[in-house]
């Protein structure tokens, strides 16, 4: 008798008895195809599982109708699988085929011949010596195919059965799987040497994606026009995300797409886990599946530390996870490999440590072979020369904006939307950074998604095998962070953490470092609190938030100079044309939180709440002056912005604007009078005594502030023309404020 085996690579022989649900992940998607009638697509990358959950459907529409319904294949074969015969069918005459109404066009006839034969009707017989007795989806389509000389006639015999689809009175369901593969095999050399991306046109891709829409508009049509008859089949994602036709939204309402979060495939690599005998588990006592199976629940990783010094550590499932590309049949095969090491006797015998050093061993290795293959599967391939010139050039894995500047643009677009490059966002308001990566076959090819505006890109943890051909384990890995979707991120902090006087400003306004000032809304002398906030020796996480907070703030004031750019070349040229790009920059400053507790009343010096605090009035405090010192921004635009979130360039004042920044921000000699005039000695003196009063890190901070703002313009394509680049430099960098 069958029974259901752990690591279950195969889709044919996974349906076992009344109980295969409970080894089955049923998620949203999932269910919704199996249980409407009216999903007539079941769209996903390779891995995902169509064919499974296809036969499944095809399982339960016999067991349900039996003989009640037709079939175009019985209960054991459930799926016919399109299959093209390169003896009968060559790439040459496949690429005479690219126009996608030629595909709509034999698909739907070629169902139809399928369909009449399924109820033993007959069909023209000038149709008839043309697809000869076949009754499979295969024969038909490759005969239909090859007589493409007569096309037009094809139109009037699908004319006919349109005529007489009244006939069909009875139900009848057809289940069509692997048109993506049978397609791909029969192009699959042309691919190899015919690249596409941005501006190159490749016939194969286009015959492909074509093919597979052609299918997908022919079951649309036939589906609607006889309510016995049900067509599903399954689509390649990335066939189904190139088209975007008019009728993208109603085959978007037909179709399901799979998809799985990473707790959707612990809880399927957690079933195999429970699959196995028991005297299979290295470690039954454990609490969890998982440290059953490998006898830990977590590990170190090998180069990446805290800023203690301190090795990171990960879940085990995680690492495992992160080194494939969160397909199920990619947790399948890590867990069949994985299986074949934990059972050997050496394996049992190591110590806990090498046992953990052969898990990372066994991963990578399989993480290479999942790495060659999705390289094979991506539509269009992957150039192989120009990814070992990625390899070649890149110097960490962790690459940052400016050394994207040294590598091929299209190419590392390419890989940002195949999923093999990610990279770093922040997620909520406290500016905390999580590192993101594409899932596999959800991007365009023939319109890729624009690399993100981001300080860091992330290499995935599947490329390590072709990392380390080129690179040193010591010179080349980021020791601060995990490389993994969803991980947090930790800046590059190369740098020490700097003594405490690093951060203490000489001196603040009124006598509030040394003295507590109800009025100005704390309770105790400011310095009791730089003390305790600043000993990042004993805190070195406090560090890590607080260098995210400051590189968000940095960000900002970037943004920030840009709609000033924009705004003073709007009024010097009379004109409106930088007012649609300030309105795109103000909307991605949105993404900053700015309504942070800069006003609130500090209780005391050491509480949670207090350095939530004191830590928001520290970054309004570094915008503040970003914005008084450099930006020249009036002291009312600077209040509605950490107020409102809003900037907006009028003359009208506020009379609490001043008492407002004064208060939270404790700036010594902020003035009333804004000292705004470039080219007024008195005014460079009131900055730069602000600016002497400064921490070491705030004066750093903001001179570096300057330098990218000045530095920046020559690369600004939002500048629309020379004369006013020039304008912009003459006329606003070279008076710019510069400390002594």
């Amino acid at each position: 008798m069958f029974k259901h085996t752990p690591w279950n690579l195969d889709a044919y022989r996974f349906f076992f008895g009344p109980e295969t649900e409970d080894y089955l992940l049923l998620n949203k998607p999932i269910k919704e195809f199996l249980q409407r009638d009216d999903k007539f697509f079941l769209v996903g990358a390779k891995g995902l599982g169509k064919t499974l959950f296809l036969r499944y459907k095809s399982l339960q529409f016999h067991e349900k109708y039996r003989d009640s319904m037709r079939f175009n294949v019985n209960q054991t074969e459930l799926t016919e699988n399109l299959n093209l015969h390169p003896d009968t069918l060559t790439k040459e005459e496949l690429l005479r085929f690219e126009a996608p109404n030629l595909w709509r066009l034999i698909w739907e006839l070629g169902l139809w011949v399928m369909i009449f034969r399924i109820f033993e009707l007959p069909i023209s017989p000038k149709l008839e010596k043309i697809v000869g007795d076949g009754r499979q989806i295969s024969s038909i389509f490759t005969r239909l195919l090859n007589n493409r000389g007569l096309i037009e006639e094809y139109r009037t015999f699908l004319n006919e059965f349109l005529n007489q689809k009244s006939k069909i009175t009875d139900g009848v369901a057809i289940f069509i799987d692997d048109v993506d593969q049978a397609l791909h095999t029969a192009l699959k050399e042309p691919h190899l040497t015919d690249e596409y991306f941005e501006g190159k046109v490749n016939p194969s891709v286009a015959v492909w994606v074509n093919a597979q829409m052609g299918l997908v508009d022919a079951i649309y049509n036939i589906n609607r026009q006889s309510g016995h008859i049900k067509i599903y089949a399954t689509i390649r994602r990335e066939a189904f995300e190139a088209y975007t036709g008019e009728m993208r939204l109603n085959y978007l309402q037909h179709a399901s797409f799979l998809h799985y979060e990473k707790d959707d495939l612990k809880i399927i690599f957690e079933k195999n886990i429970d699959l196995l005998d028991e005297s299979q588990l290295f470690r039954k006592e454990s609490r969890t599946l998982i440290g059953q199976f490998l006898g830990f629940d977590r590990l170190q990783h090998r180069f990446a530390i805290d800023l203690s010094g301190n090795p990171r550590q990960e879940n085990s499932f995680d690492f495992i996870y992160r080194h494939t590309f969160g397909r199920p049949r990619e947790m399948m095969l890590m867990g069949a490999e994985i299986d074949t090491l934990v059972t050997k006797q050496a394996y049992l015998n190591d110590s806990n440590e090498a046992r953990i050093e052969k898990l990372r061993v066994k991963v990578n290795e399989v993480a290479s072979f999942l790495m060659n293959q999705y390289a094979e599967e991506t539509i269009p391939y992957l150039s192989d020369s120009k990814l070992l010139e990625f390899v070649k050039k890149v110097r960490s894995n962790v690459i940052t904006k400016e050394d994207t500047q040294k590598l091929d643009e299209d190419f590392f677009k390419q890989l940002f939307n195949f999923g093999l490059v990610g990279y770093v966002r922040a997620v909520n308001m406290q500016g905390q950074l999580k590192q993101a990566f594409n899932p596999p076959a959800t991007y365009n090819y023939r319109k890729p998604e624009p690399l993100p505006d981001t300080d860091y890109f992330l290499i995935h943890s599947a490329m390590n095998g072709r990392l380390m051909e080129r690179h040193t384990y010591g010179n080349f890995y980021n020791k601060y962070n995990i490389i993994g979707h969803g991980y947090d991120f930790f800046p590059n902090t190369d740098h020490h953490i700097h003594d405490m006087a690093y951060y203490l400003p000489i001196d603040v306004s009124g006598n509030r470092m040394n003295a507590s000032n109800e009025a100005a809304g704390h309770e105790f002398p400011l310095i009791e609190i730089y003390n305790k906030y600043f000993d990042f020796q004993n805190n070195p996480h406090r560090y890590e938030l607080f260098d995210q907070n400051w590189g968000t703030a940095s960000k900002v004031l970037g943004l920030l100079a840009r709609i000033c750019y924009c705004n003073r070349l709007n009024k010097q040229f009379l004109t409106t044309d930088y007012s649609p790009i300030m309105k795109e920059l103000s909307s991605e400053l949105e993404h900053f939180y700015f309504k942070r507790q800069y006003n609130a009343r500090l209780r005391d010096s050491s509480s949670v709440q207090a350095f939530s605090i004191f830590s928001d009035k520290l970054i309004g405090r570094f915008i503040t002056l970003g914005c008084y010192l450099v930006l020249d921004m009036r002291i009312n635009w600077i209040y509605q912005l950490l107020r409102n979130g809003l900037i907006e360039f009028n003359d009208e004042t506020n009379d609490a604007a001043f008492p407002y920044l004064s208060r939270s921000f404790f700036i010594r000699d902020l003035q009333r009078t804004e000292p705004r005039e470039p080219d007024n000695p008195e005014h460079r003196q009131i900055k730069q005594r602000i600016f002497n009063y400064l921490s070491d890190c705030e004066k750093e901070s903001l001179k570096t502030f300057i330098r990218d703002a000045s530095d920046e313009v020559q690369f600004l394509n939002l500048i629309k023309t020379e004369e006013h680049r020039k304008w912009v430099e003459e006329s606003i960098l070279r008076k710019l404020w510069r400390p002594d």
